[in-house]
């Protein structure tokens, strides 16, 4: 019992790479269980939908290096 709560595997779960077969994490049997949301939840559907959330850090990457400001600015605190 004292495991589980030294154990981070309880809040882990496999890649969600696709909605496929396990994930499209492994062709075997994971040790921990996939999460039942793999199916609409996962990286293929996130480079899809050009409104998720790998599109918008694509943009924030983008945009750091284009204005080095963001990088390299100052800020005075009021």
């Amino acid at each position: 019992m004292a495991l589980c709560y030294k154990s981070c595997d309880n809040a882990r779960t496999p890649m969600q790479w696709s909605s496929g077969h396990q994930a499209g994490f492994t062709t075997c049997i994971p040790w921990l269980k996939l999460n039942a949301n793999y199916i609409h939840i996962n990286a293929a559907e996130q480079l899809n939908r050009p409104d998720s959330v790998f599109h918008f850090y694509r943009q924030l990457i983008a945009l750091r290096h284009r204005h080095p400001i963001i990088v390299y600015g100052t800020y005075q605190l009021l």
